[in-house]
């Protein structure tokens, strides 16, 4: 079924582009504020303003996609071809590949949650730091597929000889290995990471990791990697399959943990 509706609307993208377009940005935007509506709902009052930067930094990132990519497109429709659809082919994929290359949002992001969170303790021997945005998901339970989101902080992801801790602006997070599952990376600066169970008090089922430290997101590849390599070694330290005596799991959530 999703085949055959993928094929008919490459066969209507070809038939009526404009009005294909237009349909696919309408449907994209419904989807992705239904989303920010369900995060919304579930997120804590008192970090209900991490959800409005992180929309206002992702529509300055759209708004300046959008503007250079008018520009560069503007730019070979008056200098080289003069052709209508040619214009929007341009504009299309100059959009997506600025969107998905450049985050202009980025330094703004991270200076407002610099300035909102509290001081962090300096970094010990043989730590690393990232800036990341942690969100929180959990299986869709209504319309829709794949998970929703219900929980968004941001703050430094530290490593440190296969050990994980974040210290975000709402909470802190240590990733122990007897609450791991499996890790996996989902795109240059992506790992998903999935509990033992889920965690509460927002029943999440997993764990999105987004790297935020350039302006480039496919250049944060070296500090996912270490990330990655990081929990595959906490997994592979679980008590279970070293033969030892398994401790009573902790949470991953834990706010009240010191730093």
């Amino acid at each position: 079924m999703t085949e055959l509706l993928f094929i008919l609307y490459i066969l209507f993208l070809f038939a009526l582009p404009i009005p294909a377009l237009v349909l696919t940005a309408v449907l994209g935007l419904i989807h992705a504020l239904r989303l920010k509506y369900l995060l919304l709902k579930s997120q804590p009052m008192t970090g209900r303003r991490i959800v409005y930067l992180h929309v206002l930094t992702r529509a300055l990132n759209l708004s300046a996609s959008a503007g250079l990519s008018l520009v560069m497109a503007g730019a070979v429709h008056l200098l080289i071809a003069d052709y209508l659809y040619l214009f929007l082919f341009n504009s299309v994929f100059c959009f997506l590949v600025s969107a998905r290359w450049f985050d202009f949002g980025s330094r703004i992001f991270r200076g407002y949650i610099l300035k909102w969170s509290a001081p962090r303790a300096a970094l010990a021997e043989n730590e690393s730091e990232v800036f990341v945005m942690l969100l929180g998901l959990r299986n869709h339970t209504g319309i829709g597929w794949g998970m929703s989101p219900v929980f968004l902080d941001a703050g430094f992801l530290r490593v440190r000889s296969a050990s994980v801790f974040f210290h975000g602006m709402l909470s802190t997070h240590d990733f122990a290995a007897e609450t791991l599952l499996r890790a996996e990376k989902k795109s240059f600066e992506k790992i998903r990471i999935f509990p033992s169970r889920p965690v509460q008090p927002h029943g999440i089922d997993a764990f999105l990791i987004v790297v935020r430290d350039r302006f480039h997101p496919f250049k944060s590849k070296p500090e996912r990697d270490e990330i990655h390599r990081a929990f595959l070694e906490q997994i592979a330290m679980k008590p279970a399959q070293a033969g030892l005596s398994a401790e009573p799991a902790r949470e991953i959530l834990n706010p009240g943990r010191p730093y």
